[in-house]
């Protein structure tokens, strides 16, 4: 063991700073850096020698003072490697941990950051300047996390994460348990970069609680963070649970939305969401109570339906956790909509989502658009006041609650905004600087995608269902034959990115057999986070009156 002490006063404080009297100690291996945080005190400073640490597994495992932190930090930024299955695991009370990569190789754990270890979860503790690039399990379906917080008041700050191909959230904030909960986490100054379709369910960047601890408070901020390229699912951000605030961020050509998806009073002002045109890019969609979406920019995004740049659902009623609630006390305010498709109100209408938004408000936002509709109206809409809303829209229908009129609009730093309006509230989002201070390497090589499977049906009866299990969640092209029967003895569930090919000749034709083995009032189920296209498909439903729906 080569344990390199050295005593040093500290002139100046700064918060979480040392003070007095404190070792800095250097350490070359994992066994020298684990006889170190056995022996380290607050105020010490841990030093990992630059180099590659190749599978080593930290546990950080120590207790600083609000006074005196406890420090882990990189010889140089960004020279201290740690590759193959390597991970980190915080527990304790104020640490700090500076300037580590994780890079060429993949999680053996089910996460590769996590603030729990040996079942001590951290609080009042912060990673900053570190940086997490294409480490992947090797399996897509492999599930990780690669940044879980837990405890409170800790803040994953000034990283760089980017890359991830597998299963499970970037990073997710975790509600289990009272010592989790009113967390008061924060979330900033950090880059998102590229994430891949996934292709089912599973593939966010940020994900806060879960819908059993929906109704607890959790209390995270997060803000001044960039999502470049977020495709992984639907929803980039998922909030989970009661009372976070989602500020100036920018989510740049992000196929998905920050969707607050199950928990209440959330808000979220001083985004950017620009789409560039770019396909399936979206913007906030609201569920449940109390939620606040005010003076955001929403810039040419052109999702539709649950991708739009705002979409306000419909809810179940009396539904379990873990479906929709409905909308209440929701406030749109002073958002700008600069060249988007229409935002949809009662999204997601159908004979399980029934209820309407209601005690809610859509008021004084400008909305340019040279399309037909300024917005699609699902459902009733009398729940929901419209007023002092402006339409720059020619070609647009008239709207209650809408007013038609000219706005001169200036450019801003690529932002178009009214005259009049100030630039100031979005150059947060715009100009803060995010990621690692260190410049991180991210491969040039474009993340792998989910390979696209070509699978030939041949007609019968069970044979699609087959094939739809088969695709399991992914990417497929299932091409029928022309004019064939297929017959179905259950609903096809659809939970990745699946066309029915017909070709070009007579339809085929799908129906459900007389007596299946369920009787399902829907041929096909298609769930929110999936894409399904149907080309030159026929669907009848006279075999088996059950089936109401396509």
């Amino acid at each position: 063991m080569n344990l390199k002490y050295s005593k040093y006063i500290i002139a100046a404080l700064t918060a979480g700073t040392l003070s007095g009297y404190a070792a800095e100690i250097k350490v070359e291996n994992a066994g020298e850096l684990k006889s170190a945080i056995e022996k380290v005190k607050p105020g010490d400073k841990i030093i990992m020698a630059n180099g590659n640490w190749k599978d080593t597994s930290i546990n950080f495992n120590a207790k600083g003072t609000k006074k005196d932190s406890i420090f882990l930090e990189a010889e140089t930024p960004g020279k201290v490697a740690l590759t193959g299955a390597s991970s980190l695991e915080l527990g304790g009370e104020y640490l700090v941990v500076n300037g580590l990569w994780f890079k060429d190789g993949g999680p053996a754990k089910k996460f590769v950051v996590s603030f729990s270890s040996k079942k001590e979860l951290a609080n009042n503790s912060r990673v900053t300047n570190c940086a997490i690039t294409d480490y992947n399990a090797g399996s897509k379906s492999n599930a990780t996390h690669w940044v879980e917080l837990w405890g409170k008041n800790n803040r994953v700050d000034h990283c760089t994460i980017s890359g991830k191909a597998d299963e499970g959230c970037t990073l997710v904030v975790w509600l289990k348990g009272d010592e989790s909960r009113e967390n008061h986490h924060r979330i900033d100054h950090n880059y998102f970069g590229e994430r891949p379709p996934l292709g089912s369910n599973g593939g966010e960047t940020i994900r806060i609680g879960t819908s059993t601890n929906s109704m607890y408070q959790s209390n995270t901020v997060v803000e001044l963070n960039t999502f470049n390229k977020c495709n992984g699912e639907v929803e980039v951000i998922s909030n989970k649970s009661c009372n976070n605030i989602f500020r100036s961020n920018l989510f740049s050509e992000c196929e998905g939305s920050l969707v607050m998806r199950h928990g209440n009073n959330c808000l979220s002002e001083h985004n950017v969401f620009l789409g560039n045109g770019k396909p399936h890019t979206g913007g906030v969609r609201v569920i449940n109570e109390g939620h606040t979406v005010a003076e955001n920019y929403f810039g040419n995004l052109t999702g539709t339906g649950f991708r739009s740049p705002l979409a306000i659902m419909n809810g179940v009623k009396d539904g379990p956790a873990n479906r929709y609630n409905p909308v209440k006390n929701a406030t749109i305010s002073n958002n700008i909509f600069y060249d988007c498709t229409p935002f949809e109100l009662g999204a997601g209408s159908d004979a399980e989502r029934t209820v309407p938004p209601s005690a809610s408000s859509v008021k004084g936002n400008v909305i340019y658009t040279s399309v037909s509709e300024i917005a699609v109206l699902n459902d009733d809409m009398s729940g929901v006041t419209f007023e002092g809303n402006i339409a720059d829209a020619s070609n647009a229908k008239k709207l209650k609650g809408f007013d038609s009129k000219k706005v001169n609009w200036k450019q801003e730093n690529g932002l178009h905004i009214p005259q009049g309006m100030s630039y100031s509230i979005f150059a947060p989002a715009m100009q803060a600087k995010r990621g690692v201070s260190w410049k991180a390497k991210i491969a040039k090589k474009e993340v792998k995608q989910t390979a696209e499977q070509n699978i030939i049906v041949e007609p019968g009866k069970g044979t699609l269902e087959d094939a739809v299990k088969k695709a399991k969640g992914g990417t497929a092209v299932l091409t029928l034959t022309p004019g064939g029967k297929y017959e179905l003895e259950r609903a096809l569930v659809v939970r990745g990115d699946i066309t029915l090919d017909g070709g070009n000749g007579a339809k085929p034709v799908i129906f459900f057999t007389a007596s299946p083995e369920k009787q399902y009032n829907y041929m096909i189920k298609v769930d929110a986070d999936a894409r399904f296209t149907m080309n030159n498909i026929h669907l009848s439903g006279k075999e088996n009156p059950e089936a109401k729906y396509g």
